[in-house]
């Protein structure tokens, strides 16, 4: 369920706010790709770095990454999940 792990996303970072692992520039990209659309996010690492994860549904892709883009951030490319998840094939 996207919006379950969106949710634990968003709480971790609560938390991690707290511990004082985050940054203002973290918070404003986090905050500005989930008012575009982002279902959730939260640092990537362990913190007081410069990385953040963000979960976005498909349609909101590009809208997501304008937005952060206007931050002092920059979105990298993303990751796709599959529906089916790992499919592992016998094929070279």
């Amino acid at each position: 369920d996207l919006k379950e792990i969106g949710q634990l996303m968003n709480k971790n970072q609560e938390l991690l706010r707290k511990l004082s692992v985050s940054s203002d520039i973290i918070e404003e990209m986090i905050q500005t790709a989930l008012e575009a659309g982002a279902i959730g996010g939260k640092i990537s690492g362990a913190g007081i770095g410069d990385n953040i994860l963000v979960l976005v549904p498909s349609d909101k892709r590009e809208q997501v990454i304008k937005a952060i883009n206007k931050t002092k951030g920059k979105a990298l490319p993303y990751i796709q999940i599959e529906k089916n998840g790992l499919m592992v094939s016998g094929e070279k």
